[in-house]
């Protein structure tokens, strides 16, 4: 962690902040996390056929080959001219704050519209069924999404740009784009995603707490910081159940519980149970103001880091 890593990470939050992900120009070229998911899809559909052998092996080689090759990408910029202004470049179109934020407004806007307009919009960033939610648990999963969308689209990535640089960027990116896709606990794929779900685990596992604390911290709620924790533990995760968590005990909500995936009902642990059950579109503002709020959190201590940087040159 450096004077200019720290600057680097600034310009980038502000670039993200200002332009989020411009159609024009991702309606041209594919983003790199659409890079990602072609790539891990061909390993899918290449090395982890249904009836195939070995997945584990595979699975933990296709991880390492990939991480290897973009850890050897990422370095790239340090023996270029110009690298730093490649990496800002990268880190911004990798972080996922305009975006998030742009996303939640059109799920309350369309949930202000009527409810089978908020169910398509809140289907498009959550992946449970949405078919059947009411109008509470449309706002309730759009919240739960901002919580998680705070930790893997801004906190995450801004640590490990700090602790790593930009390959620790991208193979996190990297990591959590295969979980999503592969990592799930069921006949396909719990030996061959077993790599990326755990890796994944390990990499958020500082994230997911310390995203918990800027939420409340913002919020000045950090009196609430055990109990907080004390449902956080619950969840089946080791780390989305923080952010989460955090988000319930802030705006004063409770979040959790049962959800949908296809026919599959999975019941999740309650966060703050005795926070208000019955949520609004107004709530999914409430979100989006506390993640703005956040950020502006999250850039006051990178500036304040900066000048310590700077002072004790």
């Amino acid at each position: 962690m450096t004077a200019m890593s720290t600057l680097c990470l600034i310009l980038a939050m502000l670039l993200d902040k200002r332009f989020g992900e411009p159609e024009v120009i991702w309606s041209r070229i594919s983003h790199p996390v659409e890079v990602f998911g072609r790539w891990i899809r061909l390993a899918d559909e290449t090395i982890n056929p249904p009836s195939g052998d070995r997945k584990l092996v595979k699975g933990v080689g296709f991880l390492a080959i990939s991480c290897l090759i973009l850890a050897i990408l990422g370095s790239l910029t340090r023996w270029v001219p110009g690298g730093q202004i490649i990496d800002i470049a990268v880190l911004a179109i990798l972080l996922a704050q305009k975006s998030l934020e742009d996303h939640l407004k059109d799920v309350a806007a369309k949930l202000r519209v009527n409810l089978d307009q908020g169910r398509a919009a809140v289907g498009k960033i959550v992946g449970r069924d949405v078919s059947h939610l009411n109008s509470s648990e449309v706002s309730k999963a759009a919240v739960e999404s901002a919580a998680e969308g705070f930790l893997d689209g801004v906190i995450a990535p801004c640590f490990w740009f700090l602790i790593l640089g930009l390959p620790g960027v991208l193979i996190y990116k990297f990591v959590n784009t295969a979980d999503s896709m592969i990592g799930y606990r069921n006949e396909q794929y719990s030996e061959f995603g077993w790599a990326a779900a755990r890796l994944d685990d390990l990499l958020n596992w500082i994230p997911a707490r310390l995203s918990s604390v800027v939420l409340l911290a913002t919020h000045g709620s950090l009196n609430r910081l055990k109990s907080m924790a004390d449902d956080a533990i619950l969840h089946v995760s080791p780390n989305a159940g923080w952010p989460e968590s955090a988000m319930a005990y802030a705006l004063d909500i409770s979040l959790g519980g049962a959800r949908y995936y296809g026919q599959e009902r999975v019941d999740l642990c309650h966060f703050n149970e005795e926070g208000r059950q019955q949520l609004t579109a107004q709530d999914i503002d409430h979100a989006i103001h506390l993640i703005r709020r956040s950020h502006r959190t999250c850039l006051f201590a990178l500036l304040a880091l900066l000048l310590l940087h700077l002072a004790l040159l």
